[in-house]
């Protein structure tokens, strides 16, 4: 039988040309064939344990991008140089034709180029740890399983290559600007997502949000779940020093209509064991610059930032990826806990951003600065195991 995982390791390389930085990432992942296998625990994930088994390694690559508004129409080409070793889909997965090395040129338009390398092996006599579900009580089960009760036996968008869908299902707005009651996340508030594309950003108190600092912080329009709108100015704004988060404070108040969106707390990783380990498979909610409700793979956290792939391996789940691109500056990225959405970062590149949780007394002393009377909530985990 085809058993398919990850690989513990994550190989990152850095082109940083005089326009602006980019990140191509290989990440490593095996298949194996075997006759047998035992059940097992590895952190938060029950494994079946394969012994002699033979295993194939691969490495897909993903292109993290900079979201920055003066690049936002960037091409990314790629080309295999070593075909005889492996083919490459247009997502960036790769199929192992032959033992060999990896060769690949990852082109950015207005960026310049990238090659990497990456040896392909197939190796027998191996143990492999497959995947087959979370342990029960941990966060990412509980995340997972609400996503596949959600998400099973809906028809997946079409994407059309702009971002735009052939169903309305992933659509937190209708195109008359009234809110869609017909998402596939059923009774999810969503009210701290701004209704226009531009802003970005999301709402962490009653009058304050936060943005994409590259981006800028706007006049933003909110909707409640009874099609009652809202608007808000900027009072006040502030960078958080060496970051791409800004914190933003409105000139009053939204109404308790209006539900602002909880931040993960700083020791998410000791619920979320594989984050430091780069081979996650915890599936994770964004939204872009379309107001749709997406779901991709949350892989890693590295130096404060969390870094993403695609897709989710879960089937009913894989459909309802699209890129991150440029213009998507600032959406927010979550995780689905209790039926409520807890926020993980806002984009600043397409692989990831900055972890919130990470920053909240400097975003509390923020608020201070700006005035605001308000100050963030973080979810509560405890219910959920440690690792």
């Amino acid at each position: 039988m085809l058993i398919i995982d990850k690989s513990t390791a994550t190989l990152v390389f850095r082109a940083v040309t005089t326009a602006e930085d980019f990140s191509v990432r290989l990440v490593p992942r095996s298949t194996a064939t075997g006759p047998s296998s035992t059940p097992g625990t590895v952190l938060d994930q029950v494994v079946d344990v394969m012994t002699g088994a033979e295993v194939t390694t691969v490495a897909d690559y993903t292109v993290d991008l900079p979201l920055n508004s003066f690049y936002p129409d960037l091409v990314v080409a790629a080309t295999n140089n070593a075909p005889g070793v492996v083919t490459f889909d247009g997502s960036g997965t790769a199929t192992f034709v032959a033992p060999g090395t990896e060769d690949l040129t990852i082109t950015v338009s207005a960026l310049g180029a990238k090659r990497l390398t990456f040896d392909v092996t197939q190796v027998g006599g191996q143990v492999f740890n497959q995947f087959v579900d979370f342990t029960a009580g941990s966060l990412a089960k509980s995340t997972r399983d609400a996503l596949l009760a959600l998400l099973t036996g809906l028809t997946a968008p079409i994407f059309d290559g702009v971002g735009g869908a052939s169903t309305p299902l992933a659509n937190i707005f209708n195109a008359d600007g009234t809110r869609n009651t017909s998402g596939w996340w059923g009774s999810i508030d969503l009210t701290a997502i701004p209704q226009d594309s531009n802003p970005n950003g999301v709402l962490i108190t009653p009058q304050d949000m936060i943005f994409a600092n590259h981006y800028g912080a706007y006049t933003s329009y909110f909707q409640d779940n009874a099609g009652n709108s809202y608007t808000r100015e900027i009072l006040a704004s502030q960078n958080i020093a060496g970051t791409d988060i800004l914190v933003a404070t409105l000139t009053a108040p939204l109404p308790s209509a209006i539900t602002p969106m909880k931040i993960l707390p700083a020791n998410l990783a000791s619920y979320l064991p594989e984050l430091v380990n780069f081979s996650s498979y915890y599936p994770a909610v964004f939204t872009n610059q379309d107001k749709k409700l997406l779901v991709r793979v949350l892989e890693n956290i590295r130096d404060g930032s969390f870094g993403f792939m695609g897709a989710s391996p879960d089937a009913a789940l894989s459909g309802w990826y699209y890129p991150v691109r440029g213009g998507d500056s600032g959406s927010p990225a979550c995780l689905l806990i209790n039926g409520a959405l807890s926020l993980l970062n806002c984009w600043l590149s397409t692989g990831g951003g900055p972890f919130c949780g990470n920053y909240i007394p400097q975003i509390n002393a923020i608020l201070s600065t700006n005035g605001s009377p308000y100050s963030v909530s973080t979810t509560d985990l405890s219910a959920f195991s440690t690792f």
